[in-house]
């Protein structure tokens, strides 16, 4: 396993893809809304979005989970507690579209899969959404896949790494050993097509003079 500094890199290759789809898996406390939050306050730095200002629509299950939720001057967020009409999406222009991990476990599995994996897609937006009973359907349409740190579930960590590694079994586990060292780790796994085989596991997203990238020998 090499970690390749984002400096060795051309970013434009790494850059996130909008539209896309994100899945952020994580236990509670893992730092999953602040992880959120970093990403879409990074947008115009680590994607291809080039706007000015970018319309967030947080769709949440409890108010309380979103009193302390602060953005940059450039986000322009609307707050609701329903999955929104395409009514809603066009009028507001909506570029992202965030359902936290309290809506995902209130709404209907089905409902949840059917706006993640056709509506965004047919629509244009991007959105990322905290995982739920359906991970199985909606992780096949994702973009993206960012694990934080989940020591009470490695078995299917390990799962994981060996269906995206089958020839090389033990390099995703030793990749997530690495970056959960930190008590806030986390690593992306893009899913694009665009994106080279050497280029999918990152860590450190949101600070470009950070980001690593993590590759097989």
């Amino acid at each position: 396993m090499d970690s390749i500094p984002l400096k060795s890199l051309d970013f434009k290759v790494i850059e996130l893809k909008h539209p896309f789809s994100c899945i952020i898996a994580g236990p509670s406390f893992s730092g999953k809304t602040t992880l959120v939050i970093n990403i879409i306050n990074s947008l115009t730095n680590i994607s291809n979005i080039n706007k000015n200002e970018i319309n967030l629509l947080w769709v949440y299950g409890q108010k309380e989970a979103i009193k302390d939720i602060n953005f940059e001057e450039n986000i322009k967020v609307i707050f609701d507690d329903v999955l929104p009409t395409d009514v809603i999406l066009t009028e507001n222009n909506i570029d992202i579209v965030v359902i936290d991990d309290l809506m995902a476990e209130a709404c209907d599995d089905n409902v949840l899969a059917e706006f993640f994996t056709k509506k965004s897609h047919h629509m244009k937006f991007s959105n990322l959404f905290y995982k739920s009973r359906q991970l199985r359907t909606i992780s096949l349409n994702a973009s993206y896949i960012i694990i934080l740190n989940n020591r009470r579930d490695l078995s299917q960590i390990d799962y994981f790494g060996r269906q995206l590694f089958p020839k090389n079994r033990r390099f995703f586990s030793d990749v997530f050993k690495d970056v959960t060292q930190h008590p806030y780790g986390y690593i992306l796994v893009d899913l694009k097509q665009t994106t080279p085989e050497a280029y999918r596991l990152r860590s450190n997203i949101t600070d470009r003079s950070r980001t690593i990238v993590y590759m097989e020998k």
